[in-house]
């Protein structure tokens, strides 16, 4: 069984696509981002993929959202809410295709 170091990067988006569930309102390019685990971090040591796009919110709005994939093939979609003069501020969001994903891993072999 495959481990998410071995997740590429096409991979990784078509799993933010699903996740996202409307790949027609993103506007920007992917960032994929593959964080080891690195024991020194102490508190934040954790290993995750992070994938992250800007994407219509509401309306003609947009905002930047963060697709993350734990080892355990968990799937989380944040949204960045911009506050002025504060730090920014991700919200998790809702994942509507929870079973598709799980499908998609399992054809990529994990």
């Amino acid at each position: 069984m495959k481990s998410i170091s071995e997740l590429t990067k096409e991979q990784a988006i078509e799993i933010a696509k699903l996740a996202f569930g409307h790949p027609e309102w993103i506007v920007s390019d992917f960032h994929f981002k593959y964080q080891p685990y690195i024991e020194e971090w102490y508190e934040d040591a954790r290993e995750y993929v992070s994938i992250r796009f800007e994407a219509y919110f509401a309306g003609d709005k947009t905002t930047y959202y963060k697709v993350e994939i734990t080892p355990e093939l968990n799937v989380a979609l944040w949204y960045l809410k911009r506050q002025t003069g504060m730090r920014d501020i991700y919200s998790v969001l809702h994942i509507l295709n929870q079973r598709k994903i799980q499908e998609t891993f399992t054809e990529y072999g994990f």
